[in-house]
């Protein structure tokens, strides 16, 4: 019985130093690629990143918060879904919420995602109502889960422009 007490203090003593080193960690607060979209202009990158916003979250009318077709920036807020594994979720879906940035130029674009947020939605778990919350990407877990969907994002967006610039208007 004494060997059983002794083990579970060194456990839950060493998990605890785990979770302090975890803690140390700077946050993920933005994540950034460049996309080569080949033959293609400044214009129609633009245009093509414009019906991406559009598509990818539903109403580009409220997701935007700037743009500029001369200088070929789009802000807007967004967001994505978030898998998530293990006691730091608890089977709990939760979103990844971000600002992106979108700036086009002759043959390729620049993709930012700042202002990294994991929200995580009022539920309950096991009949014990959990509060809503939202908190900045510290664990290393939640680092790669977040890059995998922005990852994903940028997939998108690449794929969706490279065919709204190859698009025939003789249909």
């Amino acid at each position: 019985m004494r060997n059983l007490f002794i083990s579970a203090i060194s456990v839950m003593a060493l998990s605890g130093c785990a979770t302090i080193e975890q803690a140390k960690q700077p946050p993920m607060t933005q994540y950034q690629k460049v996309v080569e979209v080949p033959n293609t202009s400044q214009d129609m990158v633009y245009e093509g990143a414009r019906q991406w916003f559009a598509k990818s979250f539903n109403d580009s009318n409220s997701v935007l918060k700037y743009e500029n077709k001369e200088t070929g920036s789009i802000i807007g807020k967004g967001n994505a879904k978030m898998s998530c594994s293990g006691m730091a979720c608890l089977g709990t879906p939760r979103n990844l919420n971000f600002t992106v940035k979108v700036d086009a130029k002759d043959n390729k674009a620049r993709i930012t995602f700042e202002d990294l947020m994991i929200q995580t939605p009022y539920n309950y778990n096991s009949g014990i109502p959990i509060a809503a919350s939202t908190s900045k990407l510290l664990l290393n877990e939640e680092k790669e889960n977040a890059k995998k969907v922005l990852d994903n994002t940028i997939n998108s967006f690449s794929s969706d422009v490279k065919v709204s610039a190859t698009k025939n208007d003789n249909w």
